[in-house]
């Protein structure tokens, strides 16, 4: 298993860790009312802040906790973080893939905002266009790698 055949696994696994988390925390502060009144707006950008902000050290940590335990696991003392020109297709293909789910989330959320939605579903439209986009990005790149492997 490669270096970004093994950075799938440990990104599926922080995307549904990250987004998870947001979620429940976020629904339960919804169930309270914290979104009601004139702070709702300043609460969604705090929130949305500190789920990017812990989204870039979780996906950093959980890669390399992933590679370190894979290398322990398969007894590998020296792994290989080469990345061929298979590899950048694949990302390619994936990322592709991602933002054209991120941009029908945006077209939706804009939708949603010119039918008069509140600006609290807009910005869990984004969020969750994000989380999507974010999971066919990883399922695509697994997708390929096991039909090229």
């Amino acid at each position: 298993m490669n270096f970004q055949q093994k950075n799938i696994y440990a990104s599926l696994f922080t995307i549904l860790i990250l987004f998870g988390a947001y979620y429940w925390k976020v629904s339960g502060l919804y169930a309270a009312g914290a979104f009601d009144g004139p702070d709702g707006t300043r609460l969604i950008g705090k929130a949305i802040l500190v789920l990017m902000a812990v989204g870039i050290v979780l996906r950093i940590v959980g890669m390399i906790l992933f590679n370190i335990f894979h290398a322990i696991l398969t007894n590998t003392p020296k792994p290989s973080f080469l990345i061929d020109e298979r590899d950048r297709e694949i990302e390619m293909q994936a990322l592709k893939i991602g933002n054209n789910f991120t941009f029908f989330g945006m077209v939706l959320a804009f939708i949603a905002l010119a039918m008069g939605w509140s600006t609290f579903a807009v910005f869990q439209i984004i969020i969750a266009s994000c989380a999507v986009s974010a999971l066919a990005e990883v399922a695509t790149q697994f997708i390929l790698y096991r039909r090229a492997a």
